[in-house]
């Protein structure tokens, strides 16, 4: 645990939570659940230019499931929480065969609370990333909390850590391919990463059953409507 918390800390992550404690939480986690905007890139936006996502966390992402796979024998649920629409995150939760989309949700204490209902889980079981305040409401009440953090904020990290609202903050900002720092991360803690990327190299049986449960897998779109959250066509 000192070795991986070392590797860790020497390209700048910050461990909050002692690595040790972080790793006895991840065992109740059966939820990665994720901001869109400044988690998947640099938040930055412009007209007709969506903000996209890299592939090197979208592999980060789909290792940390496989490992949740290999040491439970079923699926875990993946979902993006995000207070804004954007195509291209409805294409990869499509893509990528999560089970929930969340968009357009300002409040998204109130997302969480509709999705734990929905998913039959308790926010200790969620694991969540993320990057600004409209995460603080989620944040608070997960049972992991990765803060992709920037250089340019630290008043707002200040008030995320008189807060504890974090167990690890990254060294990488969004779209440094942080997601996949947290992933490495997490599949380290857990004891398991050789072994996810030895079954992902050889693409053997049993990381050809996850895939394949993986890929049935069809999100649940869901929006605000007035006052009420309502599934929408996906």
């Amino acid at each position: 645990m000192e070795n991986i918390e070392g590797i860790f800390k020497n390209i700048g992550g910050q461990f909050i939570t002692p690595a040790e404690v972080i790793a006895q939480k991840l065992k109740k986690i059966k939820v990665f659940a994720f901001d869109w905007d400044g988690v998947f890139n640099n938040a930055i936006k412009s007209t007709g230019h969506p903000n996209g996502f890299s592939e090197a966390d979208s592999m980060g992402i789909n290792l940390l499931r496989y490992d949740y796979f290999l040491r439970n024998g079923e699926l875990p649920i993946a979902a993006i929480i995000t207070g804004e629409e954007n195509p291209t995150a409805r294409d990869f939760a499509k893509r990528e065969s999560f089970y929930a989309l969340y968009f357009r949700i300002k409040d998204k204490g109130e997302a969480l609370k509709h999705f734990c209902s929905n998913f039959n889980v308790e926010p200790e079981n969620i694991a969540w990333f993320f990057d600004d305040i409209l995460d603080l409401n989620v944040a608070k009440q997960c049972g992991v909390r990765f803060y992709l953090g920037r250089k340019s904020q630290p008043l707002t990290t200040q008030f995320i850590l008189d807060n504890r609202m974090v167990d690890y903050i990254t060294a990488h900002e969004g779209g440094q391919n942080a997601l996949r720092e947290c992933a490495e991360l997490a599949m380290a803690l857990n004891g398991t990463i050789d072994t996810v990327l030895n079954h992902r190299l050889d693409f053997d049986a049993n990381y050809a059953d996850y895939f394949a449960k993986r890929n049935r897998v069809k999100p649940v779109i869901f929006t605000k409507n007035g006052d009420a959250l309502q599934e929408v066509d996906s």
